[in-house]
């Protein structure tokens, strides 16, 4: 047995949560991310997956070889992991806790973690970058070309003249082209295969010039950038009614200057700390909106 608790009725009630998030986590087989921090180096994480749940603590299965340390014992870790529902729509829901590494064990099959039983879990996701599913009624506009004059431009810092006369190809209006996915470090579209038959650069390699205008969110002003892009991935599509996935990494942001040129500046870290609060107010008022509905 997996998950073995007392009666429900002796359970505290944020206690009931933890195990009622746990038993979704276990019936889903959810992979859990251990994060252990390091005192003079980054933080140290193993993906795992659930052993065994008790009252007292969880057992983790690490899920492939990797170093370990005994030293982690009694160390305070943070775990993350998501539970995927399919009813009544697919949707994907993070969470997190805080925990004491209580043991390692090696086994004949691996390493088994064991973790003191979390008093609460909360949502969000482990990502230096927060990456959310925008509405389609937040991107108000997304633009992307090729510009041959980019690739000698990059330099710290650069200028590229945009000229008003330059049209913005909103790609949105396009057809068959959305956002799947956005974070302060890139972007990721869904293009249906028959879009990106008919625009074929978009899956090619090499550097775009994009203009994005995200709409109002909990008070914010509209929120319009230029970035320098290269493609990061892509993940064909099955048939041309089905969409392919194209990734893209910011690395360069423009800002606008009196010449009514861009100044080129590289990002730092892949982090836009401009557009990450953008991203951090959409996930906090879609958890706001869980909460209450």
């Amino acid at each position: 047995m997996l998950f073995r608790f007392g009666k429900k009725d002796d359970l505290p009630e944020a206690q009931d949560t933890v195990n009622d998030l746990l038993g979704q986590a276990i019936d889903t087989r959810a992979k859990f991310i251990v994060v252990v921090p390091e005192r003079d180096t980054k933080p140290h994480s193993v993906t795992c997956s659930v052993e065994h749940v008790s009252r007292e603590s969880i057992l983790l299965d690490v899920s492939r070889a990797t170093a370990l340390s005994t030293g982690w014992k009694g160390r305070k870790v943070q775990c993350f992991f998501s539970i995927v529902r399919l009813q009544p729509n697919r949707s994907e829901t993070f969470y997190n806790f805080s925990a004491t590494l209580l043991d390692l064990r090696r086994t004949s099959k691996g390493v088994l973690i064991e973790l003191s039983m979390p008093r609460s879990i909360e949502p969000g996701q482990r990502r230096k970058s927060l990456r959310i599913r925008p509405l389609p009624s937040l991107v108000l506009s997304l633009s992307m070309w090729q510009n041959p004059e980019l690739a000698g431009m990059m330099q710290e810092p650069a200028t590229v003249q945009v000229l008003p006369s330059i049209p913005y190809p909103n790609l949105l209006k396009v057809g068959g082209i959305r956002v799947a996915d956005i974070s302060a470090g890139g972007m990721r579209l869904a293009v249906q295969g028959s879009a990106l038959q008919a625009q074929t650069w978009l899956g090619e390699e090499g550097r775009r010039l994009m203009h994005c205008v995200l709409g109002s969110v909990a008070g914010q002003p509209v929120h319009e950038y230029w970035f320098s892009v290269t493609r990061a991935n892509v993940t064909p599509a099955p048939s041309l009614s089905d969409d392919a996935f194209i990734g893209f990494e910011f690395t360069h942001e423009g800002k606008p200057n009196k010449a009514k040129g861009l100044d080129w500046l590289p990002i730092k870290d892949g982090h836009v700390h401009r557009l990450s609060r953008w991203t951090n107010a959409v996930y906090m008022q879609y958890i706001r909106k869980v909460a209450t509905d």
